[in-house]
């Protein structure tokens, strides 16, 4: 293939359009801003169902030295880059955690340590906002850090007691989880 001057044309088997066409539909809620986890990396994910038909192509053409070109990339070629493409996107997302890239990670992260140290077992954003000022210099910082263990489930916000005056701060249960080593 080195000395043809024209391209060679990959082709993809019915199966394997199926499995790629599936998985763009995977892909896209996944960037989505409000709710997808890999909104924080959309420029790195946009590119990921791309990458993996280019990485399907080469698994084919590996497979078929010849005269890959001649025949359609099968089903399970697509299965195997797809499952590659998971597998780079799971380095990825800790790449780019590891970076700093969602500093709402990060901020949930410096919660999370500090709960699993003082071992409580309910939190109040105030308290948390005292002993973690050289972190977030305004209560209102924590919001984020807050919101994002509490959709990993390692908060439940509880509900106010009936009759509470003025302006409570908001009370947490923490997971009884959080406190066992490797949480």
């Amino acid at each position: 293939m080195w000395a043809w001057e024209d391209p060679a044309r990959l082709v993809l088997s019915p199966g394997a359009a199926d499995l790629i066409h599936a998985q763009r539909e995977r892909t896209e809620p996944r960037l989505r801003p409000d709710s997808g986890d890999l909104s924080h990396i959309s420029d790195w994910a946009a590119k990921f169902d791309g990458a993996v038909a280019r990485i399907a192509g080469l698994l084919h053409l590996a497979t078929h030295v010849d005269d890959g070109f001649r025949h359609p990339i099968e089903a399970d070629t697509m299965a195997a880059a797809i499952e590659l493409g998971e597998y780079y996107t799971a380095h990825a997302l800790a790449t780019f955690d590891a970076m700093g890239q969602d500093p709402n990670i990060a901020a949930g992260r410096t919660l999370h340590a500090w709960l699993t140290r003082t071992g409580k077992t309910h939190v109040t954003k105030r308290d948390a906002h005292r002993a973690l000022q050289r972190h977030f210099k305004k209560a209102a910082d924590l919001e984020p850090a807050f919101d994002y263990l509490e959709q990993l489930g390692w908060l439940r916000r509880e509900p106010e007691p009936p009759g509470t005056r003025g302006n409570p701060s908001p009370r947490y249960a923490i997971h009884p989880d959080l406190h066992k080593p490797g949480a």
